[in-house]
């Protein structure tokens, strides 16, 4: 299946010819319906790139939990996104955020503060 073929179908993208980011953020009305998105498809006719997007990724996060330490940040804004699952097994306090699981991840919150570490080592 051509990729460009799918993502430009008019049934799963509205307006798939104009430049609009946003339809990959969300989960509402006029986005991009998930079930059809294939960055890197599969089978023999698969991304050679996924490989090293990926090894990316997994070094960029490294790096950045290497190099700062991070916290929540106060407020408000350090609640965003938090639950408190019904019937959980423990008390689902702040600490525990609801992720939605695609072919990345989206989530709301939290909001962290990251601040350089003096010492690596």
């Amino acid at each position: 299946m051509s990729t460009y073929a799918l993502h430009h179908n008019e049934k799963y993208f509205p307006d798939p010819f104009k430049f609009r980011p946003e339809r990959w953020l969300t989960d509402q009305p006029g986005m991009a319906d998930r079930k059809a998105v294939a960055p890197f498809l599969v089978g023999s006719r698969f991304c050679v790139g996924k490989a090293m997007a990926y090894l990316e990724m997994r070094l960029v996060i490294a790096k950045t939990l290497w190099h700062f330490d991070f916290e929540r940040t106060s407020g408000r804004l350090g609640k965003v996104g938090s639950i408190k699952p019904p019937g959980a097994y423990r008390d689902g306090g702040d600490d525990e955020y609801l992720l939605r699981d695609i072919v990345v991840s989206a989530h709301d919150g939290p909001y962290l503060v990251f601040k350089p570490r003096e010492t690596l080592g």
